[in-house]
């Protein structure tokens, strides 16, 4: 088979993340056409010794590339977006944190859509809601892929981009004074990717769903930028975004935002406790952003107010207000944010409820994910109902796992007029019983028979 892409991961003092990845994807990577390159600026021999020990051995779709750690991880990236260092001409270059890998049926179905072309291979991933509602096009211009995704090609792992857009199309000296590329540039993926994109009059980004592309992480390895929080996200990637083309300016503030509300940036409370505990949120850095505090999170500044003064009660009960408002208006999205992001809430309803409810909302995403309606937030108008139908599913799990006598008629009756699901069933069962093959096969029988 021809090798046509270059999976390039970079890597620093990580050597026992990278012999983890290695010793897990070398080999079905070899299989499916892509060979792989460590960029390494670390400080020991560590990578480098086993990185030769494998070449050695015969494992010819490896290559170890020494990289200058003055350059630091902004500075790498724009070097392999480069092609530096590579041995052969590619299709495609694609970056990865040291960290990252796809399963053997994601590599073998980025082999088969390799040959068609693409301006870039777009692996995408599943995040809650805000996945139902984007247009899942398999093939999208640059407009729509900025639109759906812009804000996700911050992570490295996630652009598989050609050469030939790479190689061929971008005028690097250009792109470097226009986008202000360098090594102080934490978003140079991001513009030269969307910047590259812009210069086609027909480009076409084909978007593997997160069913077609299944990404792991190692776990051993975190992301080292949280201390920056603010300066990266409220900062330089507003920044960044809005030094695009003009033809990206009706979704670039969409694009900003989208990536702030992620809960592990300023989309969570429970985050913003986090970094205000960690002296990362503070007043100083408080009063700086305040003012466009709206352009960054959909979380109200009463909130950050009361995270400085350390007054979780009110927090917690403003958090509990505000998810109840939401379960009776039906919009159980921002009910699923609210409860999922503040668990200080456990200090209004007690953990054991707070838990219960939280299962639900698993329910809640599973069903999401199955394009299943009408299930655990039917007819549900406060946390009432959701403890309501978790308890009651619990009192006829274990009636059925200790054999005690069921009404089946009153069991059907609760399933059809509540929304339960299979999927409901077969979490609590998990959660609430021991015997849980007996139970799941009993739960069937009940729910398929005529």
């Amino acid at each position: 088979m021809t090798h046509n892409i270059a999976c390039c991961y970079l890597t620093h003092n990580h050597p026992h993340v990278v012999k983890e990845v290695l010793d897990e994807v070398l080999d079905y990577y070899n299989e499916n056409g892509i060979d792989i390159y460590i960029y390494d600026s670390s400080t020991s021999d560590e990578t480098k010794t086993y990185v030769y020990k494998l070449i050695t051995s015969g494992k010819k779709n490896l290559f170890y590339i020494p990289i200058d750690a003055k350059i630091g991880a902004d500075g790498k990236i724009l070097k392999v977006l480069k092609g530096y260092g590579l041995k052969k001409q590619y299709d495609y270059i694609w970056p990865n944190k040291d960290r990252s890998y796809v399963t053997m049926e994601t590599a073998h179905k980025i082999q088969e859509e390799s040959i068609n072309g693409y301006d870039c291979i777009f692996l995408g991933c599943w995040f809650p809601m805000s996945s139902e509602m984007r247009e899942n096009k398999p093939v999208c211009t640059n407009i729509e892929f900025f639109r759906e995704f812009g804000w996700l090609t911050t992570s490295w792992d996630t652009s598989i981009i050609s050469t030939k857009l790479l190689q061929n199309d971008i005028d690097w000296l250009d792109f470097e004074k226009k986008y202000n590329l360098g090594i102080h540039n934490p978003f140079n993926q991001v513009m030269v990717v969307f910047g590259g994109l812009a210069l086609k009059n027909d480009a076409s980004i084909r978007v593997l769903n997160h069913k077609e592309a299944q990404i792991r992480n190692n776990p051993s390895a975190e992301s080292s930028w949280r201390r920056l929080t603010f300066e990266l996200w409220g900062k330089k990637w507003p920044k960044a975004i809005n030094m695009l083309p003009e033809c990206y300016n009706l979704y670039k503030q969409k694009e900003i935002k989208e990536q702030g509300m992620l809960p592990h940036i300023f989309g969570s409370v429970d985050n913003l406790i986090g970094l205000e505990r960690e002296n990362i949120l503070t007043y100083d850095v408080w009063h700086e952003f305040n003012e466009k505090w709206h352009e960054l999170s959909d979380i109200p500044p009463k909130y950050i107010e009361k995270i400085l003064e350390h007054d979780y009660d009110s927090i917690a009960q403003m958090s509990f207000n505000d998810f109840n408002v939401a379960l009776f208006n039906g919009l159980y999205d921002k009910a699923y944010h609210i409860f999922t992001s503040t668990h200080c809430i456990s200090l209004i309803l007690g953990n054991t409820y707070y838990w219960m409810i939280k299962t639900c909302f698993d329910v809640y995403l599973v069903e999401l994910e199955n394009h299943i309606n009408n299930g655990i937030v039917s007819k549900v108008k406060d946390y009432q109902d959701l403890l309501y139908k978790y308890q009651k599913l619990k009192f006829f799990v274990r009636r059925i796992e200790y054999d005690v006598d069921l009404q089946e008629h009153e069991f059907k009756a609760f399933i059809k007029n509540n929304g339960i699901t299979l999927e409901f069933m077969s979490i609590v069962t998990g959660k609430e019983c021991n015997n849980l093959e007996k139970v799941i096969n009993k739960l069937e029988k009940l729910v398929y028979e005529k």
